[in-house]
């Protein structure tokens, strides 16, 4: 017959049966990069501890503890950079031990009178995911092509990691939307300009010149198709509006257009000096048609309509303009504050855009809507 002390029992049964929570004399909470991630992976949190009255805590270092079906294991030590806030990042080694498909809790601790307390914690899911998450964004360095004054692409696909995405291949197809004005006395100019077939760079962008030799010698206004496809035939679309005028005038006159909060704002300048214009505003879906029309004069302010593609505006002085809505950065950003036992939610949406969202407990769906406006839960 053995007999066991009672401290040492408790230590048999109590490992990683309960795991301690937030102190309630603290309000905090930790935020990560993202709920997933895979191996090598790196994991980066920011973390704020307040008191219970919503002061700043005196500036200490805390441990990182990174708990999972394993048991616990320090990280580090962890100084503030400021009162009561923390930020770290680790890269998901084989080092760690760590097991795939499961959920990993990443705690601050702090150590007072050989006890461990905890003073805020989040969590994180890992496994060996299979990214879907596209994005494929282009940009130009200029929206008028001149004759020796190319515009040049600037492409780049990458992954949710923000990372670019090695096998991405492009298809590039130049389109007459409208021609302004023929320079010769007889201009042929083709509704398809040029298609072009080509492969990203896996690191930054990739960077592609118009060839002037794909022009007429006329004035006109082209698009770009351009489509990127990966190794899984995932494909994203990106269209760009442009003009190409074959002899070189100095601009004085403009339309410049701004996506303001809610709204879209267009006015008109000679000389760098605003001036009143009239004209019809055109709203148009993704296939081309109309769906509505109105005549305007300039200045405009005029709420966004998320059902139209693109605005084409039509001056009467002959200057037109068209804004592709998919050209404006959303400018989402969610953000989530824990205090005690509660979660609260918003997003910061200035543009009132239509988004769609998932809230998960674990593997638990606790909310899922689409909406154009948030109220904190």
């Amino acid at each position: 017959m053995h007999i066991f002390p009672l401290k040492q029992i408790k230590r048999l049964f109590s490992k990683n049966k309960r795991r301690p929570l937030p102190s309630k004399t603290y309000r905090s909470f930790m935020v990560f990069s993202k709920p997933l991630y895979k191996p090598y992976d790196t994991v980066k949190f920011k973390a704020y501890v307040l008191t219970a009255n919503g002061e700043n805590i005196p500036s200490r270092s805390l441990h990182v503890m990174l708990d999972g079906p394993n048991g616990p294991k320090r990280i580090t030590q962890l100084s503030p950079y400021r009162a009561g806030a923390y930020e770290y990042q680790f890269i998901l080694t084989d080092s760690l031990g760590l097991r795939l498909d499961a959920d990993y809790f990443v705690r601050l601790t702090d150590s007072i009178a050989d006890r461990e307390k905890v003073l805020t914690s989040g969590s994180f899911r890992y496994e060996d995911y299979e990214l879907k998450s596209l994005s494929f964004n282009v940009r130009t360095d200029k929206n008028t092509h001149y004759p020796g004054e190319p515009i040049t692409l600037f492409m780049k696909a990458t992954d949710e990691n923000e990372l670019a995405v090695p096998d991405a291949r492009v298809e590039i197809v130049a389109r007459l939307q409208y021609v302004k004005a023929f320079y010769g006395d007889t201009v042929f100019i083709k509704d398809s300009l040029w298609t072009n077939n080509m492969l990203l760079d896996p690191v930054g962008e990739t960077k592609l010149v118009l060839p002037d030799s794909i022009f007429a010698d006329a004035a006109l206004s082209f698009s770009l198709n351009l489509r990127m496809l990966n190794s899984n035939n995932e494909t994203r679309v990106n269209n760009q509006y442009l003009d190409f005028d074959a002899r070189k005038i100095k601009v004085t006159k403009e339309i410049a257009a701004q996506f303001i909060k809610d709204s879209l704002s267009f006015n008109f300048t000679d000389s760098g000096k605003e001036q009143k214009q009239t004209g019809w505003l055109y709203k148009n879906a993704a296939s081309g048609t109309i769906i509505d029309s109105q005549q305007v004069q300039l200045p405009l302010v005029i709420p966004v309509d998320y059902r139209a593609h693109d605005y084409h505006l039509l001056l009467n002085n002959g200057m037109d303009t068209t804004i592709a809505l998919n050209n404006f950065t959303p400018d989402i950003h969610p953000v989530a504050v824990q205090k005690e036992n509660q979660l609260h939610l918003a997003v910061v949406n200035p543009h009132k855009l239509s988004f769609w969202y998932t809230a998960f407990s674990g593997d638990k769906v606790l909310l899922t809507d689409i909406r154009t406006a948030w109220t904190p839960l």
